[in-house]
């Protein structure tokens, strides 16, 4: 298969993007051929891939499908967002002193280009915030809080990250069973000071 791609970075992520505006990949994106082209050793190696495709009449220009490294879709990706404006802009010789509204499965995104050449984006409203879902977790060691900002997040505030195992406490939060079936983003964070 002969495929055409780009590759992109938004603040330190990685991406896979293809124009399927024709829906010619349709039949041949799927989980695994997503997978091995975001394996970093073996494929191209990407945190996702990022396909265009066409409006379907819900308040975008275009549409943005989001893939996780896996395979699996998901409901999007912010620093994915970015690049994908940036992306569709080119592609549809958008006119970059306006927005660019695209849909994605949470909702209308709509990405702004600066005049330093960055690209914003409003996330979508978030939604189904839950303070304290796990109460003084003893395998994380803080309270964790939940937040879904178009995609699921589960927060953990720590009082240090240094030498925090993040691929352990990580897998630990997106597969726990708080947040199953469809499992949820791992964040870790702390306080510097007040405010």
């Amino acid at each position: 298969m002969l495929l055409h791609f780009y590759k992109m970075t938004g603040a330190g992520n990685d991406f896979v993007m293809v124009d399927n505006r024709d829906l010619s990949l349709s039949s041949v994106l799927d989980e695994e051929t997503i997978e091995a082209l975001c394996d970093r050793r073996f494929g191209i190696g990407a945190d996702g891939l990022i396909a265009v495709e066409p409006s379907q009449g819900r308040g975008g220009i275009v549409r943005m499908r989001y893939y996780n490294a896996d395979g699996g879709e998901a409901e999007m990706c912010g620093n994915g967002a970015r690049c994908f404006g940036n992306f569709a802009a080119a592609l549809l010789h958008h006119d970059k002193t306006t927005p660019l509204p695209f849909e994605t499965m949470a909702g209308v995104v709509t990405a702004t280009f600066e005049k330093d050449g960055n690209v914003t984006v409003n996330l979508t409203n978030p939604h189904s915030m839950q303070l304290f879902v796990l109460n003084a977790d003893p395998a994380v060691g803080a309270d964790v809080h939940f937040l879904n900002t178009g995609v699921p997040h589960a927060v953990a505030f720590l009082d240090r990250l240094d030498g925090l195992d993040i691929a352990k406490l990580g897998a630990y939060l997106r597969y726990h069973d708080a947040f199953s079936p469809k499992g949820t983003n791992a964040n870790f964070a702390r306080i510097l000071s007040p405010g």
